[in-house]
């Protein structure tokens, strides 16, 4: 049997020879990046970084705050929790926009980690599968 690797598209499956599943993963990459283009929301990584430590500084700005002045525990509660989602949000940004910075420059490990991170986002889904030989 010969495995392959099959992507679920927005347009219908695309099929890639997997004998080697990195460099299989790799074009996988290359297609979704320079053909697609799915990859084009991801932001700058020193710009994450910069927003991440923004909603850091925040959040212990919040913190002392709430020990400070008791009276004003309800409401930095509910914006403690909403920097905290950010920070959550911002992280995992950061995460994407460093594997496809390395991706880019042509770290096929970097490439597959955002595949495998992106694998349930709509129209990036893909397995490997083996073809019934006749």
């Amino acid at each position: 049997m010969k495995e392959i690797l099959v992507y679920h598209g927005k347009h219908g499956d695309l099929y890639w020879d997997a004998s080697d599943k990195s460099q299989a993963l790799w074009l996988l990459f290359k297609h979704l990046d320079e053909n697609m283009e799915y990859y084009s929301e991801i932001s700058d990584v020193e710009e994450v970084k910069k927003l991440l430590a923004e909603q850091v500084e925040l959040r212990e700005k919040i913190q002392d705050e709430m020990s400070s002045a008791p009276n004003l525990r309800e409401g930095a509660a509910l914006l403690l929790k909403q920097a905290e989602e950010r920070i959550v949000l911002y992280k995992d940004e950061h995460r994407q926009a460093v594997l496809y910075r390395n991706a880019k420059a042509g770290q096929v490990a970097s490439a597959i980690a955002l595949l495998n991170h992106r694998i349930d986002y709509e129209y990036e889904s893909w397995e490997f599968d083996h073809l019934e030989e006749e």
